[in-house]
């Protein structure tokens, strides 16, 4: 299944949260992308597991 959300979506929702110290919240409200894909995603970012 194809993602919704490219990569550079996601960098960017990582830089508000790395950089300007966004939660995952305000990033969802700001970006429109629900908190669970946020987590999902993030979590690959950072190679975690399960």
């Amino acid at each position: 299944m194809p993602r919704k959300y490219n990569q550079e979506q996601i960098d960017f929702a990582w830089k508000l949260h790395t950089q300007d110290h966004m939660s995952y919240f305000e990033i969802s409200k700001k970006l429109g992308i629900s908190k669970a894909t946020i987590y999902r995603r993030f979590r690959e970012l950072r190679g975690d597991s399960a």
